[in-house]
């Protein structure tokens, strides 16, 4: 049995390839995380990041882009200095 008060993450996936993108939000899905969106590396990953405000960005590390490091840096809330 789960855990209804665990928690659940709102989750912007950004993956090259079509079918490891869409098994992957498959996944999470399944473990009722919410996926805000799935996309191919491209200049919209930061920019659909800001709009979804999602407060995890996964990102393929085949071959990241600069575009998909900046939606990682642009999700959740900003944190507090150290």
């Amino acid at each position: 049995m789960q855990d209804a008060s665990r928690t659940r993450f709102r989750i912007l996936v950004v993956d090259p390839e079509p079918d490891s993108r869409a098994e992957v939000q498959n996944l999470l899905v399944q473990s009722r995380h919410i996926v805000v969106g799935g996309m191919d590396y491209g200049d919209e990953t930061v920019s659909l990041a800001r709009e979804f405000a999602p407060e995890v960005v996964l990102v393929s590390v085949a071959d990241p882009t600069d575009a998909a490091l900046e939606a990682i840096r642009t999700a959740g809330p900003p944190l507090p200095p150290p």
